[in-house]
């Protein structure tokens, strides 16, 4: 069984022994299993740096990888380094490996460096319109960097062959939107709203299987704090006037009304619509 090979694999490094065959061995079987016990993560750094198979070693990163992402599980930092050791080599990696480790960035409080390597990775999500909500965790200037930090994202998770359906009631409506929730990744489905401040949107979730609906969640679409836009862009001034008209600051709205106007007009001499 893995447990006793694992045992054997403990037993042999108090002995300095040669282990490779059986951290192949191990690896190989918990990746059959789909069995990840806490010692395998010692007998993958090991096996990677007793130079193993990159068959074996990409089959592993996968696995821990789709883990990580869909059931948060707790994987040791040596893996997405060891990802980033790939990137950095020019290796095609799959879409787990760089949905994990731009995950990763944004709680492990990544490097420079390894935001160089996740940013392509976020690039091309934007571009195609896939947010996650754990975009929301990056630092504030990666989220002004591709525009999203007045986005709010609400993730939902089931199983991947489920229909998924949020209704929303805007803001000054009566009636509430549905739309088709989109999967990001196997199971993984997500909207984004933009949200001005201290709005707050009513939203349930509805999944579709076998040609019935359930209700499964509800709740409200908000986001905390103010808009930080360093340079001042016509979302954040919005945030500024709700703000200070929510504390009766009839001089600031005043000026920022004018400020804004003055924008408008600017955007629309400078800018024509194709």
């Amino acid at each position: 069984s893995l447990s006793d090979l694992i045992k054997l694999w403990e037993a042999a490094q108090g002995f300095e022994l040669d282990t490779y065959g059986l951290e192949e061995r191990c690896l190989r079987q918990s990746l059959y299993t789909g069995d990840f016990p806490a010692p395998m993560e010692k007998i993958f750094e090991s096996y990677v740096n007793n130079l193993g198979k990159d068959a074996v070693i990409l089959a592993y990163i996968s696995q821990m990888a789709h883990l990580y992402l869909v059931k948060d599980a707790v994987v040791e930092a040596f893996l997405f380094h060891k990802i980033a050791g790939l990137m950095r080599q020019g290796k095609t990696l799959n879409r787990v490996c760089r949905l994990a480790f731009l995950k990763w960035c944004g709680n492990a409080g990544a490097s420079g460096e390894d935001w160089e390597l996740a940013g392509p990775v976020l690039e091309e999500l934007v571009r195609e319109g896939s947010y996650f909500a754990f975009f929301q965790s990056f630092p504030l200037k990666i989220q002004e960097k591709y525009m999203f930090h007045e986005r709010v994202v609400v993730e939902y998770r089931t199983t991947p062959e489920a229909k998924v359906y949020i209704n929303y009631l805007p803001i000054g409506s009566a009636a509430y939107v549905e739309c088709e929730m989109r999967q990001m990744y196997d199971g993984i489905f997500a909207k984004d709203f933009l949200v001005f401040f201290e709005e707050s949107i009513p939203y349930y979730i509805k999944e579709e299987t076998d040609g019935e609906y359930k209700v499964t969640e509800s709740g409200r679409i908000q986001r905390q704090g103010l808009a930080a836009d360093g340079e001042g862009g016509r979302l954040a001034m919005i945030d500024d006037m709700m703000a200070a008209w929510q504390m009766k600051d009839e001089a600031a709205l005043l000026k920022l009304l004018e400020a804004y106007g003055r924008m408008d007009e600017l955007v629309k001499r400078e800018f024509t619509l194709l």
